[in-house]
């Protein structure tokens, strides 16, 4: 599709920070995952900061709102925003092609063995 979703901010003085902001798929075709759940065609999700968005299976984003963190310690930001772990964003995906990769990283990691597994496997530091 010529783009994958739409994206929609609301100026409001009724809600914090000032603005709505919405996502919804651009067509019946392309994945979008808000917080590890599929958007699916019609859905129109309300995205909020620290939300975070996957777009089709190479792209994660965290939304941040600057209004609705002001004063906000960075290292909350740290810890919640730049999840380490990026693959939990990704496992709830169903396709063939995951399974057949995770059934690969199973696999590889026990030829490894567990210590060597946890040092490969490990998230950057």
């Amino acid at each position: 599709p010529p783009h994958l979703c739409d994206l929609e901010l609301i100026y409001s003085d009724e809600v914090e920070g000032g603005a709505i902001l919405r996502i919804a798929l651009a067509t019946g075709h392309g994945r979008v995952m808000v917080n590890g759940s599929l958007l699916r065609p019609g859905e129109i999700a309300e995205l909020h900061s620290m939300d975070r968005i996957v777009f089709g299976r190479s792209r994660a984003v965290c939304v941040v709102m600057p209004e609705t963190l002001a004063g906000c310690d960075p290292q909350y930001l740290e810890q919640n925003c730049f999840d380490r772990d990026l693959l939990n964003l990704l496992q709830a995906d169903s396709s063939d092609a995951w399974g057949e990769l995770q059934l690969y990283f199973t696999d590889l990691w026990q030829r490894l063995g567990e210590a060597r597994g946890q040092e490969f496997f490990a998230p950057p530091a």
